[in-house]
């Protein structure tokens, strides 16, 4: 497993960079924030469907609070793209010990309300046109170690749509979960993808 190696220095680059990036890329990026409690330690459920979803979500955060990003990757794609372990990314395999390894470093960055902790529950890419985010079995294991009085959860889902443009537009939607115990895979599963829904059906109004 390979844990993340930050370089805080990096961020100041990064910031403005992504900013530059995202505004050729996209007709605009529209971040919808709540405010999270600093306080406590963020883990951050979002729906992934394209390469950007990491790099958008994490420079929404890093714009907007001061806390220490990180995201969960897949072996593969991490060694596809070793410098993401310099921003905060680190792996989980594909076996026990090694998932294992995975969520107990989860946990430790979780002690830290320093920290933020972005995790993609369906374990891999899915369509932006999917109905339905799956939240793995895995992650029972791992909510039953997250302590609600020191992490917060932070709900994301986030939507690209081109209209009438040859550039698409981007928003990020945010809400804290309102569960007082993550133990419960199926409740955290049902309050998500109540707001994914909600979010996916609002969109056009926020889009356009």
């Amino acid at each position: 497993m390979q844990k993340a190696k930050r370089k805080d220095w990096l961020f100041a680059f990064i910031k403005p960079f992504l900013k530059w990036r995202f505004g050729r890329t996209f007709k605009k990026v529209d971040y919808q924030l709540v405010e999270v409690n600093p306080s406590k330690s963020t883990l951050i459920f979002a729906n992934h469907f394209s390469y950007w979803d990491p790099f958008m979500i994490g420079h929404m955060m890093i714009s907007k609070t001061t806390k220490n990003y990180h995201v969960m990757i897949y072996e593969n794609g991490l060694k596809e793209h070793p410098y993401f372990v310099h921003v905060g990314g680190y792996s989980i395999g594909n076996t026990p010990r090694d998932i294992k390894a995975s969520f107990d470093y989860t946990i430790e960055l979780l002690e830290n309300p320093n920290n933020m902790v972005l995790i993609f529950p369906q374990a891999g890419f899915d369509s932006q046109y999917t109905d339905f985010v799956k939240f793995g079995r895995g992650l029972s294991w791992l909510m039953k170690e997250v302590n609600p009085a020191k992490t917060e959860i932070l709900h994301t889902v986030l939507s690209f749509e081109y209209f009438h443009s040859l550039k698409p537009s981007a928003a990020i939607y945010t809400k804290l979960s309102e569960l007082s115990d993550f133990t419960d895979i199926q409740k955290l599963s049902d309050e998500y993808n109540a707001f994914y829904k909600q979010k996916i059906t609002d969109q056009f109004r926020y889009l356009k």
